[in-house]
């Protein structure tokens, strides 16, 4: 029986010294977590979880760190640090609060402002719990995020992937598996399996027939993995597409290359639900897997039983191995092609969005964020409504970057008023000057140029002017362009992943 009378004894340990734990099953598995901007990054990726991780941040200074729940940490013998295994957000945001300059630049603004509500050195430590080992602290992560509903807990696509790490940890031992998560082996054998079935994704024989958008959304940590599972779960899918079971195996009796294609569709149709198959009869969800099960099972591809040259495909009880470099040489040659496609599309007086769609922000301004999105998605034929929207985008964008570098104090006493009294262009005068230099200091200059082409006087006047001649497509579309590098820095903008 494990001894755990550790977590009885809580000892303090400094929040600067806590190191936090890169396989922590929130985090996306594959990327580097170096800085605390990284971990930040990832922890804060989707919406639900941006707004669940601030809300922490502010109940922390508005409340003080009350420790509910426990801070378990083990000490590494390699080296004597202190790993945080549970309760990485918490000790995170702390670390954030108490060196703010260290959150990602979209989030600084936040951070400065709830930091100078806090003292500093009354978050300086925190009560943790040390385990022995780390092995000795796996009994109370999985107990914390099977069972407690205390703060947020790991969804289902984390749970399994912590049960897989597991898998690879114990060398497929579900004795040992069962004892530390305390779950049944017939659950911890459909997890198993559910997960290699998932993994099909990256096989090169269904990598081939998705899109790189539905590619990276269908090896995403969100792929709703509960559609695959209720699907699975039917024996009249498995029989039809020749799946099936043996203990933590997945055997395919079908013809692989006909199986493959008929997943490659159905990944498709799952990633595309809420578009473009919403009021699709054969439209696939955890509920109509149910009640329109059949039109689903007509709606794709059939899968023949002759078969293939080779013997048939069997997943052998080892995990399924990252075959993500194996689909990544594959496509090579069509991710040149996108990237040229990017190049080109950039520079293109006559692209009919006024900002290119694999640009995207990362901000806690709701504002910010929905004027970037719309910029995206409105066709640059609505000339006006463009343009004032620029103008719009540049005031945002340039408070933005004054929150986030926190110059607010400094630009009011250097112009002896409010910030909110500071016009547009007096703002961009001081960032010019203090903060800019080389070539976006040189695209400040020409903004500030009240007879230059591109200036902050043409922006103004598609509020404020008559003209029309300012107008055009191409002119607005240059426009952009040729402030680009100014919004890059404002905005942290980031081009997606090819």
């Amino acid at each position: 029986m494990q001894n755990h009378e550790w977590l009885d004894k809580r000892t303090p340990r400094s929040v600067d010294e806590l190191r936090l734990w890169s396989e922590n099953p929130r985090l996306t598995p594959g990327e580097q977590h170096i800085s605390l901007s990284d971990y930040t990054e990832d922890f804060t990726s989707e919406e639900p979880e941006r707004i669940s991780f601030f809300e922490l941040a502010k109940a922390i200074v508005k409340q003080g760190f009350v420790p509910f729940d426990p801070i378990i940490v083990w000490q590494n013998p390699a080296n004597g640090k202190f790993y945080v295994a549970e309760g990485n957000r918490r000790v995170l945001i702390l670390k954030l609060l108490r060196t703010p300059n260290k959150a990602p630049r979209q989030y600084r603004g936040f951070f400065r402002n709830l930091s100078a509500q806090i003292a500093r050195d009354t978050i300086a430590k925190v009560m943790v719990n040390v385990a022995p080992t780390f092995d000795d602290s796996i009994w109370y992560i999985n107990q914390r995020n099977n069972n407690s509903s205390l703060q947020r807990s790991w969804g289902r696509v984390q749970q399994q992937r912590w049960v897989n790490d597991l898998y690879v940890k114990y060398s497929g031992d579900l004795e040992k598996i069962r004892d530390v998560t305390n779950m049944s082996q017939a659950d911890l054998e459909a997890i198993i399996r559910i997960i290699k079935i998932k993994d099909f994704v990256v096989e090169n024989e269904v990598a081939k027939h998705l899109s790189e958008e539905i590619y990276e959304k269908a090896t995403s940590r969100n792929f709703p993995i509960t559609i695959l599972e209720r699907l699975l779960a039917s024996p009249t899918v498995r029989e039809k597409w020749g799946v099936e079971y043996e203990g933590v195996n997945v055997n395919i009796i079908s013809n692989k290359s006909s199986f493959y294609e008929m997943f490659a569709d159905l990944i498709k149709k799952i990633v595309l639900r809420d578009t473009v198959y919403r009021d699709s009869p054969d439209r696939i969800t955890t509920r109509t897997v149910t009640t329109h099960l059949e039109d689903i099972l007509n709606g794709l591809p059939s899968v023949s039983f002759e078969p293939d040259v080779t013997v048939p495909e069997k997943v052998e009880a080892s995990v399924v191995a990252d075959k993500t470099a194996a689909v990544e040489e594959e496509v090579r040659d069509e991710e040149v092609s996108v990237s040229e496609q990017r190049v080109s599309l950039k520079n293109d007086p006559n692209r009919h969005f006024l900002i290119p769609n694999f640009y995207e922000i990362s901000t806690t301004n709701y504002r910010l964020n929905g004027l970037f999105d719309e910029l995206q998605r409105i066709r640059i034929t609505h000339k006006n409504c463009i343009g004032a929207c620029l103008r719009v985008l540049l005031d945002l964008s340039v408070l933005n970057y004054i929150n986030n570098e926190g110059l607010e104090t400094a630009i009011s006493s250097a112009y002896r008023v409010n910030l909110r009294d500071v016009p547009l262009k007096k703002r961009i005068e001081y960032i010019k000057t203090h903060k800019l230099t080389g070539n976006t200091q040189k695209i400040a200059n020409r903004l500030l140029d009240e007879n230059g082409e591109y200036s902050l006087d043409v922006l103004n006047g598609y509020i404020h002017g008559a003209d029309t001649h300012y107008l055009t497509k191409s002119f607005l579309n240059n426009f952009w362009s040729s402030l680009f590098p100014l919004f890059e820095l404002f905005l942290d903008i980031k081009e997606k992943d090819v």
